[in-house]
């Protein structure tokens, strides 16, 4: 994507009824091209700028399917505790 935006929709042509949102750090980007391509929506979602409760989130926008995609360190580092707090929102 080139760029580390809060949230970031696509649009594809891809006709299944699957929406798709992706939680990551910088790492991620590397992984979105090869995610887009199995769903008609993705959102991507930087989780270190995300202020957003995570289930209405995913209610909201009729997400279908959820990734993590994140570096090994950030989970055990303190990068973590932006990661439990998507889910204490």
């Amino acid at each position: 994507l080139g760029t580390d935006d809060e949230i970031a929709e696509i649009k594809t042509d891809v006709h299944n009824g699957r929406t798709l949102v992706i939680f990551k750090d910088s790492y991620g980007n590397a992984m979105i091209p090869f995610l887009i391509e199995g769903f008609e929506e993705v959102y991507v979602v930087d989780y270190r700028k995300f202020n957003c409760n995570v289930l209405e989130f995913i209610e909201e926008n009729g997400i279908t399917d959820v990734s993590l995609n994140l570096a090994a360190f950030s989970v055990a580092s303190s990068a973590r505790d932006n990661i439990l707090r998507l889910t204490e929102l």
